[in-house]
C-alpha cells in the first residue's frame, strides 16, 4: 500500500512505499482499486505517457470463399485439373492497431496550441493526450484480404508400379494486416498497408512420383534385387515479398524510432530516380550474398537505391515516411529435392525386412534464407535499410545433403 508521509502529515508529492505483507490470519489483505491520472502538460510536453493496447468492438470475420474448376481424363489413368481458386475476407482482426500517431500542425491549423512539428513534440500533437504517439492499440476488426490463384495439376493413379503428380501454383495473396499490424507508415491510412503477405508463394511448382522397379529372379538373386521402390518429390518456388523499412523515418508522427511494426514504422525511401527495379542486384543468388567484414562484395539489395527520409519537421530532425511499400521485393527462391529407397523382403509367410535410405536435399544444392538476421529484423518480416548489414545473407533455409538409413523388422 502506498502511504504519503512528511512529518506526520499527508503530502502530494513525497512517497513512502509500506510494503504490506499477508499473514495466516489476513492471507489477503485489502488494496484499494487506483486508477492512475491521465495528464500531459503542453509547456513541459511532459505527461503519463500511457501505453496501452484495448479491444473495441468484437466482430465475426467474414470470409468468402469461390472456386471454379474442371478435370479431364486425357489418357486412361491420366486427369489433368485446372481451377481457380480465390478468397477475400472482411472485418479479420488487426492486432495492436496504433491509432494515436501524432498529426501534422501549422499555425493555420494548430493541434492542442502546438503549431510546430518536432519530434519532441510528438504526444502534444496527438488525438488523445496522455497516451504517447505509439501508446494506443487498438485491437480491432478492420483488415481485409484477399487471395487469387490459378492451380493447374496432373495426376497419375498408382497402377502398374507408378504413380506420379505434378503441381504449379499462380497466386496473389493480398492485406492490409499481413505485416503483423497496419502500423507501417500512416496508421490512419489503411490502404498504405495494402500489399503482399509475407508468407505468399507467387509461383510454386511441385513433383511427386513413386515407382516400383519391375526387377524379377529367382533364388537368392531374387531376394537381392526384387521389392525395391523409389520416391520422391521436387520443390521449386519463388522465394517470399519482403517489406524494406528505414528506422529513422516516420520520427515526425511517432516521436522516436520504432522498435517493431507493433508500435510503428516506417518504410525505406527510394533515392530520386530511383525505382523498384533497382533494388535487387543482378546475379545469381550464391553471387550475391554479400559480406559482413567486406562490404564491398555485392549484396542481395542494392544500398545505394536507398536514401535517408526525408526531413519535414520544424526542428529540422523530425522525418517523414518512406516512399516503398509492402512486400515489394522477393527474397531467394528454392529449388529442393528430396528422393529415398526401398526395399522389401519378405521373411516366411508373415515377416517382412523393410530397408529404407532417405536422401533430403539431394543435390545438395544450396538453397538461402531471406537477407535478415536478428539485427536487421524488424518484428513483422521487415529489413532495416540502415543497418550495416543490410542486404547480406547468413543463412540458408534448407540442411545440406542429409542421409540416413533405416532397417525394419515387421511381424
Amino acid at each position: 500500500m502506498v502511504h504519503a508521509v512528511q512529518e506526520g502529515r499527508p503530502y502530494a508529492d513525497t512517497l513512502t512505499i509500506v510494503p504490506e505483507t499477508s499473514s495466516l490470519q489476513s492471507p489477503f489483505p485489502d488494496r484499494p482499486l487506483q486508477i492512475l491520472p491521465r495528464w500531459f502538460n503542453l509547456t513541459t510536453l511532459q505527461g503519463s505517457n500511457f501505453d496501452s493496447p484495448f479491444y473495441d468492438h468484437i466482430q465475426t470475420p467474414l470470409v468468402r470463399q469461390y472456386n471454379l474448376g474442371i478435370q479431364w481424363e486425357f489418357v486412361r489413368q491420366y486427369v489433368l485439373e485446372v481451377a481457380y481458386v480465390g478468397s477475400s475476407g472482411i472485418n479479420i482482426m488487426d492486432y495492436s492497431h496504433n491509432i494515436n500517431s501524432a498529426h501534422l500542425a501549422s499555425p493555420s491549423n494548430p493541434i492542442n496550441g502546438i503549431t510546430t512539428n518536432t519530434a519532441a513534440n510528438a504526444n502534444a500533437r496527438v488525438p488523445y493526450l496522455g497516451f504517447t504517439a505509439q501508446g494506443l492499440q487498438q485491437n480491432g476488426f478492420d483488415g481485409v484480404y484477399n487471395y487469387n490463384s490459378l492451380q493447374a495439376t496432373v495426376r497419375k493413379q498408382f497402377s502398374r508400379g507408378h504413380a506420379f503428380q505434378a503441381a504449379y501454383t499462380w497466386s496473389k495473396n493480398l492485406s492490409n494486416v499481413g505485416f503483423t499490424a497496419a502500423n507501417v507508415n500512416d496508421p490512419n491510412d489503411m490502404q498504405r498497408q495494402y500489399g503482399l503477405t509475407p508468407y505468399s508463394r507467387p509461383h510454386r511448382f511441385v513433383v511427386s512420383y513413386q515407382y516400383e522397379l519391375p526387377f524379377k529372379a529367382e533364388g537368392a538373386l531374387g531376394k537381392l534385387v526384387q521389392g525395391w521402390s523409389v520416391s520422391g518429390l521436387t520443390l521449386a518456388q519463388q522465394g517470399t515479398p519482403l517489406t524494406l523499412q528505414d528506422s529513422r523515418g516516420g520520427t515526425v508522427y511517432l516521436g522516436g524510432n520504432p522498435s517493431s511494426v507493433e508500435k510503428g514504422s516506417s518504410t525505406a525511401q527510394l533515392c530520386a530516380g530511383k525505382t523498384y527495379n533497382d533494388i535487387l542486384t543482378q546475379g545469381g543468388v550464391k553471387d550475391r550474398l554479400g559480406s559482413v567484414a567486406n562490404p564491398s562484395v555485392t549484396r542481395f539489395f542494392n544500398s545505394s537505391a536507398f536514401c535517408a527520409p526525408r526531413v519535414i519537421g520544424d526542428d529540422g530532425i523530425a522525418t517523414a515516411s518512406g516512399n516503398t511499400g509492402i512486400g515489394i521485393v522477393l527474397g531467394p527462391g528454392q529449388f529442393n529435392t528430396d528422393f529415398s529407397a526401398t526395399k522389401m523382403t519378405r521373411i516366411g509367410e508373415r515377416q517382412n525386412l523393410q530397408f529404407r535410405a532417405e536422401f533430403f536435399n539431394i543435390f545438395n544444392h544450396a538453397q538461402f534464407s531471406n537477407p535478415s538476421s536478428a539485427a536487421t529484423q524488424i518484428n513483422g518480416g521487415g529489413l532495416l535499410v540502415n543497418n550495416p548489414l543490410f542486404g547480406v545473407i547468413t543463412s540458408t533455409s534448407v540442411n545440406p545433403r542429409l542421409v540416413q538409413f533405416a532397417l525394419r523388422l515387421q511381424f
